[in-house]
């Protein structure tokens, strides 16, 4: 639906969930370049090294685990088990919607 919404409106649109804001309240930036917005709703970069808190077990895979970041949801892969944890993670790869993480050992 997103792609249909973005060639009805001829502009490039990125959809985030924000915590504390209920279904029917939204926000609408329309400045600034593809990058600028794509800042805000991405607040997570490629080798982005974060320790999160992971709050579930993903959905469709119950292997992974979900953290989320500004209401930006990160995949964790193998974080299913460390449900309730505080994990440092390394961002491998991000998308418009979500990102996906792998867990990193800390350095002692």
């Amino acid at each position: 639906h997103l792609k249909n919404l973005e060639l009805g409106s001829g502009k490039v649109l990125f959809i985030r969930r924000a915590e504390g804001i209920g279904v029917s309240e939204y926000r609408i930036v329309e400045t600034g370049t593809v990058n600028e917005i794509s800042s805000l709703a991405q607040p997570v970069r490629n080798k982005d090294r974060l320790e999160v808190y992971i709050v579930a077990r993903h959905t469709s895979n119950e292997e992974n685990g979900i953290a989320r970041i500004q209401g930006f949801v990160i995949d964790i892969e193998g974080g299913g088990k460390l449900v309730g944890q505080k994990v440092l993670v390394e961002i491998v790869e991000v998308y418009r919607t979500f990102a996906r993480a792998i867990p990193v050992a800390k350095k002692v």
